[in-house]
């Protein structure tokens, strides 16, 4: 297969986006008037689902056409077969996204922090965590600390992030602590965080570099991300990010089809062949590929790596691996020492498959016949209960806490697909920034598994209840360790045709879906949009202002999902003002 069915193939499904909401009550959300079908593949030609510490996928511009073009259900060396009776989760998942569409609105997530613009790019706003000034609002005290978490804050308050003059934004990708863009004028700027150079800038410090966080820092006075060759302007098609602390990295999908990193650089996760983390981007060598082999899509993971996929459908990783999560059977990282790159990078073998549509956080791959598999950690957290040892996983959908690739064996055939039960394919696979995964059933209905800790990252309605054994010393059972993790997927009875839908409201279903560190979000078939899990510093959208929990006194309890009642129909949708 050459490149160009591979772009076809990917961008077809890609352009699965989130759109919002105009209105608090779901009830009262419509259709915008003005953005016709075409105007709206128009708008998204160059933005495919980008997320962020698990940035997703090849866009751009460039890749506009080869979306319009893509074939439901066919390639180039498939073109004989019946398309109208073959199952294609590429092209069920691109007619699925162009419903999304119609609203006119896309969500991008990360960490703690959504963003979403118009899908022609304007109107860029962003809510939640803003602790390192990603929100671009210049500002970080007091009530700005975090947005959607005070009455008044969200709909037609929600302020419009300050762009250079004259631009709109292209693609977005969120960190934990940052947010990077590509302009319409096809420069890429960042904002938020900075200790390690992520932003690009050429700048590093916890504060005194950190972008958005004071005024007259963002607008025409962010600094762009020089990707240029030494003789040549290159610019960026599609951008991931990594890290899940204050420290991060960012890699760029050049228009050249190389891969260019820049930030932390602890495990070698920017493939230079040692530790160095790098300010800028201009001055790095790009990443190294197999010989002759051009990226596809990029995606990063939580844990300090990135994968991507290439132009022969091979999947290669580099980064962290110290509990496999690069697939190639053993612990080492790779990118950290001289010679480990280039046609030194492994293939992640994942057995007998059907051709890639998907890379979800670097650790989940969806194939073409609708089945999904995950490599790497499985277990997510290893606490007590009652002072019994309790692991708790599930992110690979298994049905063990079993790591997959860090051993040899592993992988190939040896890694099952993540079992949904009854037959069920998926046709999206939700793009993740943390340990929960979600993809679409064929029916649109949506199914997660993962981390489901006490803000009820999975919607389940029971997450908060494992952690009521208040006997410790101080009285907090996370501190304490006196908890039994609510996680899905970790046991042979908890997947299958045991692994539950979220709960949408009565007769809903979703179109699109996303997920960060502790939640995740769902644009429903009546165009609504609706957030559950962890409201930290407002990321829920829904202005529920932080209550202490009586339990866990040191943890918020204005999370949606973690006690019963609280998804369906009682859960609210998202108000951005558009």
């Amino acid at each position: 297969m050459g490149v160009g069915s591979v772009k076809r193939l990917l961008f077809g499904v890609h352009r699965t986006t989130l759109v919002l909401c105009t209105s608090l009550a779901c009830s009262a959300c419509h259709l915008v008037a003005g953005y016709s079908s075409s105007a709206t593949d128009a708008a998204i030609a160059g933005d495919l689902n980008s997320t962020a510490d698990a940035g997703v996928d090849a866009a751009g511009d460039a890749a506009g056409n080869a979306a319009d073009s893509a074939v439901d259900g066919a390639t180039e060396d498939s073109a004989t077969e019946d398309s109208a009776t073959k199952f294609s989760a590429a092209s069920l998942g691109r007619k699925l996204s162009e419903q999304a569409t119609q609203i006119g609105y896309q969500l991008v997530s990360g960490g703690f922090t959504r963003c979403a613009y118009r899908n022609d790019g304007t109107d860029l706003k962003c809510f939640g965590n803003n602790s390192q000034g990603q929100l671009g609002l210049g500002d970080i005290t007091g009530s700005n600390l975090g947005i959607g978490d005070d009455p008044g804050e969200m709909g037609a308050n929600l302020p419009v992030v300050s762009l250079p003059s004259g631009t709109t934004v292209q693609h977005l990708a969120i960190g934990v602590t940052h947010v990077c863009a590509i302009l319409s004028n096809k420069q890429t700027v960042c904002w938020g965080g900075n200790e390690t150079g992520q932003l690009g800038n050429g700048l590093s410090g916890f504060s005194e570099a950190t972008i958005g966080d004071q005024p007259a820092e963002m607008g025409d006075n962010l600094i762009p991300v020089n990707l240029n060759d030494p003789t040549q302007e290159r610019y960026a098609l599609a951008l991931a990010i990594s890290g899940y602390s204050h420290t991060g990295s960012t890699c760029a999908l050049l228009d050249n089809e190389q891969i260019k990193c820049w930030g932390e650089n602890s495990h070698g996760q920017l493939g230079q062949g040692n530790t160095i983390n790098h300010l800028g981007a201009s001055a790095i060598p790009y990443t190294a590929l197999p010989t002759g082999r051009k990226a596809v899509a990029i995606s990063g993971g939580r844990k300090e790596h990135f994968c991507a996929l290439l132009d022969n459908e091979d999947i290669v990783c580099w980064g962290n691996n110290q509990r496999g999560q690069l697939g190639v059977g053993h612990v080492a990282n790779v990118g950290d020492e001289p010679g480990e790159m280039g046609d030194s990078l492994l293939p992640v073998d994942l057995g007998q498959k059907d051709r890639v549509v998907s890379l979800s956080g670097a650790k989940c791959a969806l194939f073409d016949d609708g089945r999904i598999k995950c490599w790497g950690a499985n277990v997510i957290e290893d606490r007590t209960a009652d002072g019994a040892p309790r692991p708790c996983g599930g992110v690979l959908g298994v049905g063990s806490i079993e790591n997959y690739g860090d051993q040899p064996g592993e992988m190939g055939d040896a890694i099952p697909f993540v079992n949904f039960g009854s037959d069920r394919r998926a046709i999206a696979l939700a793009p993740a920034a943390g340990n929960i995964m979600c993809a679409i059933m064929e029916d649109h209905t949506l199914r997660c598994w993962g981390k489901n800790n006490w803000h009820g990252g999975l919607g389940t309605g029971t997450g908060r209840g494992a952690y009521g054994d208040t006997s410790g010393a101080t009285g907090d059972p996370v501190t304490d360790g006196f908890y039994t993790p609510d996680c899905r997927g970790d046991a042979p009875d908890e997947i299958g045709d045991a692994l539950p839908q979220i709960d949408l409201g009565v007769g809903r279903t979703a179109l699109a879906a996303r997920t960060d560190f502790d939640g995740g979000c769902a644009i429903l078939d009546d165009l609504t949009l609706k957030c559950w899990g962890t409201n930290y510093q407002g990321c829920l959208g829904l202005e529920l202002t932080p209550q202490p929990n009586i339990v866990l006194k040191y943890h918020e309890n204005n999370g949606k999902g973690d006690d019963p009642g609280e998804m369906g129909d009682n859960l609210p949708c998202v108000n951005l003002g558009y």
